[in-house]
């Protein structure tokens, strides 16, 4: 009777109990689930700066015919558009001079002269409402004039190394201008300026 119990309730036992701890056994098992890649938040596009308007104009006429002016020597004139040209100047230096031609360039705006500067001193703007070139110095920077043809005025705009222009850039209708320098900055020429930003109007 003892032994017909104990297989009865072995048997009642394994029916019951064993297959619930079987299925935590096999629920332990269980490989954990996949770890779902992290995904990199979308690049966020950068605005395109205002390209750097080039100091050549290879677009434009070249330089036109050279005449003979009063008082001796030539020039020749280039059309830049909206009135602008630059005339490059020859002219005879006194007697001794260790130089016999005297070569200048010149920016105009019709029959007005602007300055005597070459071609990476200055900047038209793209609708022709403005020039930007340099002007006097002083002390250690040189002045930065802006011509407005609507006015005829030409005025400082602000003050800047004394070094070319790597490149001018018009941003945001015009109102705002961006000059990026070419070399070392005088008087001590050790390093090229930083860009500089002024506001036209």
């Amino acid at each position: 009777m003892l032994l017909a119990a104990l297989a009865m309730g072995w048997a009642l036992w394994w029916k019951l109990v064993a297959p619930a701890a079987s299925g935590e056994r096999a629920a332990l098992a269980l490989p954990a689930p996949a770890r779902q890649p992290v995904s990199s938040p979308a690049p966020v596009a950068k605005e395109n700066p205002v390209p750097l308007q080039s100091m050549e104009v290879p677009s434009l006429p070249e330089d036109g015919p050279w005449r003979d002016i009063p008082g001796g020597g030539s020039e020749s004139s280039r059309d830049l558009g909206f009135g602008f040209r630059q005339v490059k100047r020859q002219t005879p230096n006194p007697p001794g001079h260790w130089e016999g031609i005297y070569h200048s360039q010149h920016l105009y705006y019709r029959d007005r002269e602007l300055c005597s500067c070459a071609s990476y001193e200055y900047s038209i703007s793209p609708s022709g409402s403005f020039a930007l070139y340099a002007g006097g110095v002083r002390g250690e920077r040189m002045e930065l004039m802006l011509f407005a043809p609507a006015t005829g005025i030409a005025r400082v705009l602000g003050l800047a190394p004394i070094s070319p222009f790597a490149g001018v850039a018009w941003e945001q209708g015009e109102t705002r201008v961006r000059i990026e320098f070419l070399e070392p900055a005088l008087p001590d020429g050790k390093r090229i300026p930083p860009p500089l930003r002024l506001r036209v109007r």
